[in-house]
């Protein structure tokens, strides 16, 4: 008997959706923990150190050589089962217009959304991911030879700090070019130093990030310190160049929730809200910072276990020429 003649079937079964597992994640969320709790493999996250969803925990710094930057807009609700994700917009585009989940058009700036009644709780955020590293810029690899990749989530108090560091690149003219001027034309010219000033010199220097604080109208905050590391050779450069295209759809399934409309709850993969089978998401951007349901159990783990998770990583013992030779690693 032959499956395949009953398989329109398929269009109303039903299929469990299963969460990915930290460890297996694309991108794992780097973030400051909030309050101290115990994390799903049962190690003590303390509070304020730095953690790396799924690859390693209790921090006091970590580095990463930037290969995506995304500006997204968000408008956020809370509810009895956590945050809701009510509108987005991936910016599909450098410049407006930008449409969010219903169609309804974004406003071009902060003021013209405050303006709207239905848009003035949107805030914009920054997704920033890159390749995880030592301080040598040296990238860290998994079991299987890939690198290791990170992304910090800047809303809130947190964004300032990453979007000034951000700014700080593509304010700045770092001699001499990756890409050399090839043209008289004026305006080609112009736009390959636009480029080189947005996509290419983040890129060209270790990103260190640790944490600090900031003042909100309701006390001190932790937030991220970035401070730029060793600057990498040009070489090495196009290496995260090539590396950076070649991962930049992993990067847009991850974070452009709009492509299947999903909405995104801390803690848990994004409904899929289509018929179409798709691959789970599971949203480490959205891990809470703070965790107030803890047991008296799980509080008396906490107390005894202060154990930093074994890397699952190794360091990539080929590069011998420069920070970075991607060479031999696949994505």
């Amino acid at each position: 008997m032959d499956f395949t003649e009953y398989a329109g079937l398929g269009d109303t079964g039903f299929e469990s959706k299963q969460a990915i597992a930290p460890e297996d994640e694309d991108f794992h969320a780097a973030y400051i923990s909030g309050i101290t709790r115990v994390n799903h493999i049962n190690i003590s996250e303390q509070e304020g150190k730095l953690q790396v969803r799924g690859v390693e925990y209790n921090l006091e710094d970590i580095y990463m050589v930037i290969n995506h930057v995304k500006r997204i807009l968000t408008k956020t609700v809370n509810t009895p089962q956590g945050d809701k994700t009510e509108c987005f917009s991936y910016k599909s585009s450098p410049n407006p217009p930008w449409f969010g989940y219903n169609n309804m058009q974004c406003g071009d700036n902060s003021a013209a959304r405050a303006a709207n009644q239905f848009c003035n709780t949107c805030r914009e955020q920054i997704i920033m991911s890159g390749i995880y590293c030592d301080e040598t810029g040296k990238p860290r690899v998994d079991q299987t030879g890939k690198p290791i990749f990170i992304f910090l989530r800047a809303k809130g108090m947190k964004y300032s700090n990453i979007a000034d560091y951000l700014s700080s690149f593509a304010n700045d003219t770092i001699d001499p070019p990756i890409f050399k001027k090839i043209t008289t034309d004026p305006q080609k010219e112009r736009q390959r130093a636009n480029f080189e000033r947005i996509a290419v010199n983040n890129k060209r220097f270790v990103t260190r990030i640790g944490t600090g604080y900031a003042d909100s109208a309701y006390g001190k905050k932790r937030v991220f310190e970035l401070e730029r590391g060793v600057m990498l050779g040009s070489q090495d450069v196009m290496n995260v160049l090539k590396l950076s295209k070649q991962t930049l759809e992993k990067f847009n399934d991850k974070f452009d929730w709009s492509r299947s409309q999903q909405q995104p709850t801390p803690g848990y993969s994004p409904p899929q809200q289509n018929s179409a089978p798709q691959q789970p998401v599971s949203n480490e951007n959205l891990i809470p910072e703070s965790n107030t349901n803890q047991t008296k159990e799980q509080s008396d783990v906490q107390n005894q276990n202060t154990q930093v998770a074994k890397p699952q990583q190794q360091t990539n013992n080929n590069n011998n020429q420069g920070a970075f030779n991607f060479e031999d690693l696949e994505f």
